[in-house]
């Protein structure tokens, strides 16, 4: 089996996720120091490095015990004597000279063999890396773990941890631990830290990163939720606001039926006012985004006064047809007087009040004694007359009312050109609600407007308990003269 070549080994950025040894800052273990999990056998050098330190230990032991002998230098001055009185040792072309260079060829060839074998090498052990869960086992003839660290390109990232010290010496069959943190990101608006830790939960890992965490900010996943490798961790940032805003508060139109006054005549009694309220709301931001708003002080600052208009009821009675006279009678002296009408409020004369309880037709409606519309009015009825006419239809009787509802907001609007959502074209009276709540082809009557007939759609889809509706109006300036009104009571007909 071909053993890998360092080219063939890859180097995966993502270590401890892809369970991949070494990162690019962590290179992987040569194959000299990298062998598979088996026992080693003894080598040749081995061997004979054992026998040397044995057979060296048994010549110190020897040399300790026998008496000291005097240096070398003097047993060989005196085996080869003094001539003439001169020293002889090492003479050039003199035997101990030829001796001595022979003794330190023969020295330096046994170094190189020695050196070329191996057997002055240190020792090679044995040893087990457990990294993040990788094992690999290693023979290393380095001394201390910070130094196989070293030679091998092993390093510790932040928060990693090392089960034992770098100066730790290397032994045989030593087992060395490295856990490494989990990376974790913490986003924090468009801001984002990088952290690493063991284990722990999100508090502490914000805690890790010096990030300070508002009472009324939010965090996901929770506080107490346990960390793990990738997690991003977010937080964000909750702001309340408090505002003030005026709101304006339209006044109604209210209709009332006069006696006093002629049928067909109106009085505007009082003008109407808008009111104007103050309104304290709490606005959330998240990430600096308004996500809600929430109302919590409502304080009128002026009510609105209704705008109230009579409306005249009074018919006048049919004259009394005048008796004829017999041919016997004598003509009376005195000329009979004619009932007068009295002056109503506006300084003109009109007819006193019926009492008849009957129903009358005035105009184009039905009506009661009391100049309430006792029968619903036709769709061409409701779409016939100007807007000034409209507006001074009689209100109608409890007997053709099928429901009474309370709009939220009415509006108004002009003729747009096109076909309402029913096909038929806008005219005075259409009335656009949300056909859910309110069915295509229903009359209503709203005081201030008259009868219209609900035909189309609009914009008006709103939930399901708030009403609203837009009335046709004749032009833009209509429009503008009815503005928007509130919690206006209308009433839904049979």
């Amino acid at each position: 089996m071909r053993r890998k070549r360092d080219k063939d080994i890859e180097i995966d950025s993502k270590a401890h996720l892809s369970g991949i040894l070494y990162t690019t800052r962590r290179s992987t273990i040569t194959e000299k120091e990298f062998t598979p999990q088996r026992k080693a056998r003894p080598t040749v050098g081995d061997r004979l490095h054992d026998s040397l330190a044995a057979a060296s230990a048994r010549r110190q032991d020897r040399r300790e015990a026998a008496p000291r002998r005097e240096p070398l230098s003097l047993r060989i001055k005196r085996l080869f004597g003094r001539r003439h009185g001169e020293s002889v040792l090492f003479e050039k072309n003199s035997r101990p000279f030829y001796l001595g260079e022979a003794g330190g060829a023969m020295a330096l060839i046994a170094t190189a063999v020695l050196l070329t074998s191996g057997v002055l090498e240190p020792r090679a052990v044995e040893v087990t890396v457990n990294d993040a869960g990788r094992i690999v086992s290693a023979t290393t003839s380095e001394s201390t773990v910070g130094a196989f660290f070293e030679k091998n390109g092993i390093s510790l990232g932040e928060g990693d941890v090392l089960e034992v010290s770098t100066a730790a010496p290397i032994t045989e069959g030593m087992e060395i631990v490295i856990r490494r943190a989990m990376p974790l990101t913490i986003v924090q608006g468009e801001k984002k830290t990088q952290v690493s830790m063991l284990a722990g939960t999100v508090e502490e890992a914000i805690a890790r990163a010096n990030i300070t965490v508002a009472p009324e900010d939010e965090v996901y996943p929770v506080l107490d939720s346990y960390v793990s490798a990738g997690m991003s961790i977010n937080i964000v940032d909750v702001d309340v606001k408090t505002i003030t805003e005026n709101e304006t508060l339209y006044y109604k139109e209210i209709t009332k039926n006069d006696s006093s006054l002629a049928k067909g005549r109106s009085l505007l009694k009082t003008r109407g006012e808008n009111g104007l309220q103050k309104n304290t709301i709490e606005v959330t931001y998240k990430n600096g985004v308004e996500v809600s708003r929430r109302t919590v002080k409502e304080e009128v600052v002026k009510k609105p006064v209704d705008e109230v208009t009579l409306v005249g009821s009074y018919v006048a009675p049919e004259p009394t047809p005048t008796p004829k006279k017999s041919a016997g009678a004598k003509a009376s002296s005195k000329p009979q007087k004619t009932q007068e009408p009295r002056k109503s409020a506006d300084s003109k004369a009109t007819p006193a009040p019926s009492k008849s309880g009957g129903k009358k037709t005035s105009g184009k409606y039905t009506t009661n004694s009391d100049g309430k519309v006792t029968k619903s009015p036709s769709t061409s009825l409701i779409h016939s007359g100007s807007l000034s006419e409209h507006k001074n239809a009689p209100p109608p009787d409890a007997s053709i009312i099928k429901k009474t509802i309370v709009m939220n907001r009415i509006t108004a609007y002009a003729p747009t050109g096109r076909r309402t959502a029913t096909g038929v074209w806008p005219k005075i009276g259409t009335i656009a609600a949300n056909p859910k709540q309110i069915p295509y082809g229903t009359k209503i009557y709203v005081p201030g407007y008259g009868y219209g007939r609900v035909e189309d759609t609009g914009s008006n889809k709103h939930a399901a308990d708030y009403y609203c509706c837009d009335l046709l109006m004749e032009n833009k300036s209509d429009c503008l003269k009815w503005g928007a009104k509130k919690n206006v009571k209308v009433y839904i007909l049979k």
